[in-house]
């Protein structure tokens, strides 16, 4: 009972991922449909501040998920668990490349 415990413990890292991910989202949408963005441009008009708002907050959010993904394989290559089974070695087992 107390191995499947720490199991739990060790994975809530990724609802943290999950949780910025959705945090960042939706802060990127809201701060970019405000009036104070929306009417601001940058570098003669070309630029809006929405569309700034928007790269950044789209981008960080792309970020996380990369920096996901990473602590995601090396769980995976640390545990061993179940989620591996979309592993690269797993995938290709049974593809011939001749």
């Amino acid at each position: 009972m107390a191995e499947h415990t720490n199991a739990n413990a060790t994975w809530t890292w990724g609802i943290r991922y999950v949780a910025t991910i959705v945090v960042v989202l939706v802060l990127a949408a809201l701060l970019g449909s405000m009036d104070l963005f929306s009417k601001t441009t940058i570098a003669k008009k070309a630029l809006s501040a929405t569309k700034l708002v928007h790269f950044i907050g789209y981008g960080a959010a792309l970020a996380t998920f990369w920096m996901f993904g990473q602590h995601l394989s090396a769980a995976c290559r640390q545990y061993g668990r179940s989620p591996c089974r979309w592993s690269p070695k797993n995938v290709t087992k049974g593809v011939r490349l001749d």
